[in-house]
């Protein structure tokens, strides 16, 4: 895991020399859906008014997980919520399609996310053991994916941004508590400085 957040930091660090150069556009946006979903996303966006975009973004979330309990007939008639707490930072490259399209319009991109845990509520261990007779499994919980985005950003005003996107991505790190291919759906409003 420490190997994947040096990888990120230092392509952070790459793109820096990016930011500095050029008539820059720069965006700020809000991660709509997943706010809604109580896990907000804020999003920056740097442009150098050529075709090519580049993304960071840092969110928090909550994941939960479940213990069933069963009574003495086999039925499920009660479960325990045990909360984690995620932090996730990304970074995209995208490509606007049209000519001259200056970050905005229809693109295509690359991206990459990393989730890591930075908490998780106390008792999981103890009561998993307690109702399956078995400590749980120790894989990781974090994640680390790289994927490829499509999506459209309508520049509104020349400053409001509104930017639906799809993402479809593989997990590098195997677990049982992580899917390996994930599939998201985002929509940010935003504004372009």
């Amino acid at each position: 895991m420490k190997n994947c957040m040096k990888t990120f930091v230092l392509s952070l660090f790459l793109f820096l020399p990016v930011l500095i150069w050029g008539q820059a556009q720069h965006e700020l946006k809000l991660g709509i859906l997943s706010s809604l979903d109580k896990q907000p996303r804020l999003i920056y966006e740097y442009n150098n008014g050529s075709n090519l975009g580049f993304e960071f973004h840092v969110g928090y979330f909550d994941r939960f997980l479940y213990i069933n309990k069963a009574d003495t007939v086999g039925i499920i008639n009660d479960f325990e919520a045990f909360t984690q707490n995620f932090l996730a930072l990304g970074a995209s490259m995208k490509f606007y399609i049209e000519p001259n399209a200056k970050g905005a319009g229809a693109f295509l991109g690359v991206h990459l996310r990393n989730e890591i845990k930075v908490s998780e509520e106390k008792g999981f261990d103890e009561t998993f053991l307690e109702v399956y007779g078995e400590a749980p499994p120790s894989e990781a919980d974090d994640l680390f994916s790289i994927g490829a985005i499509v999506g459209y950003k309508w520049l509104i005003a020349g400053h409001w941004i509104i930017e639906p996107q799809f993402a479809y991505s593989r997990n590098l790190i195997r677990s049982v508590n992580t899917k390996e291919y994930i599939a998201t759906i985002t929509l940010s409003l935003g504004y372009r400085f």
